[in-house]
């Protein structure tokens, strides 16, 4: 009796521990970034650059900001992330992923983040993390964070070079811009294709080669930029 009570017991013990596995694996949500031009995905393969077409255009760097991550069901915030501020960048693979951890248990529609930082975090001194000024994506205290770059080779443009880099935060040059993106189904991923054609496509009929500074400009590329985000999976 008392083996077959042993064995008993083992079983129990084996299936609570296979269903707390089960339910730790279904709480947290996988959020995959993945950039791309006209459909295809970049890679760090092509000469040094994400992508390359002969020797009239690039791109070579893709950097942006992250921040204020939900998950909506309807109109109500069902999750949200505890980090604020995520710094991502098409060369590095590990950081176009991030966990969403009990993300699972919740239904949710829709997916909600900034594209970009707001602008108390601006006037909040030099933070660390990805928000530490030596990631490259800090201009000054004056204008604050650069939300997004992307930068490569144009034949059209002068000197054969492109930078973008969007960002400002005060007033009227306030560049941060909110994502909402329907979620088709719940699954333990989330695949969000970054089109980056949209705005490229400025770039390449030579309209728009440079914004180094805080400006209308950068207000209406950011406002594009925002476009580019779209749910593959």
């Amino acid at each position: 009796m008392r083996p077959f009570l042993f064995l008993l017991i083992g079983l129990l013990i084996c299936a609570t521990l296979g269903l707390h596995a089960g339910e730790k694996n279904g709480q947290s949500v996988a959020l995959l970034f993945r950039p791309l031009y006209y459909g295809k995905e970049l890679s760090d393969n092509s000469g040094g650059s994400l992508f390359v077409s002969g020797d009239t255009f690039s791109i070579d760097q893709i950097r942006f900001y992250c921040s204020d991550i939900s998950l909506l069901n309807g109109t109500e915030v069902v999750w949200q992330d505890k980090t604020k501020c995520h710094l991502l960048d098409a060369r590095n693979a590990a950081s176009l992923k991030i966990d969403l951890p009990a993300a699972g248990r919740q239904h949710f529609t829709s997916l909600r983040f900034n594209l970009g930082i707001d602008s108390i975090t601006n006037v909040s001194g030099v933070l660390g993390g990805d928000l530490d000024p030596a990631k490259g994506m800090y201009w000054a205290w004056q204008s604050g964070y650069i939300n997004m770059k992307i930068e490569g080779v144009c034949s059209k443009c002068e000197g054969r070079k492109y930078r973008l880099h969007l960002g400002g935060y005060a007033g009227e040059n306030a560049t941060i811009q909110t994502v909402c993106i329907p979620i088709q189904t719940n699954d333990h991923e989330i695949v969000i294709g970054i089109e980056t054609a949209t705005i490229l496509n400025e770039v390449q009929n030579g309209e728009t080669c440079s914004i180094m500074i805080p400006g209308k400009q950068a207000v209406i590329l950011s406002d594009v930029a925002a476009k580019m985000f779209v749910q593959l999976k």
